[in-house]
């Protein structure tokens, strides 16, 4: 168990700075997709959704990796714990 949480904490620490990396990434592709574009003429009164989803996708990212990283916590314990009891 004690290599299976050296390589979690490596994850972890991995997950952790390499996110940051990625948000400055996107923050600035997203100051360059705000710039001011030519206005529609025939719609101007319509409102648009905004189409800046980066951050969106980013979060929903992060949740997956959450998520995976749980579930395959949860398996390693389990079995674990299965073993244990079938030795008894």
């Amino acid at each position: 168990m004690n290599g299976l949480s050296a390589w979690l904490r490596a994850l972890f620490l991995a997950l952790c700075l390499a996110l940051p990396a990625a948000a400055v990434a996107d923050a600035g592709a997203a100051a360059a997709a705000t710039q001011p574009q030519a206005a529609v003429t025939q719609h101007e009164h319509v409102a648009e959704p905004p189409r800046d989803r980066d951050d969106l996708s980013t979060f929903f990212i992060i949740g997956i990796i959450i998520n995976v990283v749980m579930a395959v916590a949860f398996a390693v314990w389990a079995v674990k714990e299965w073993r244990a009891s079938s030795r008894k």
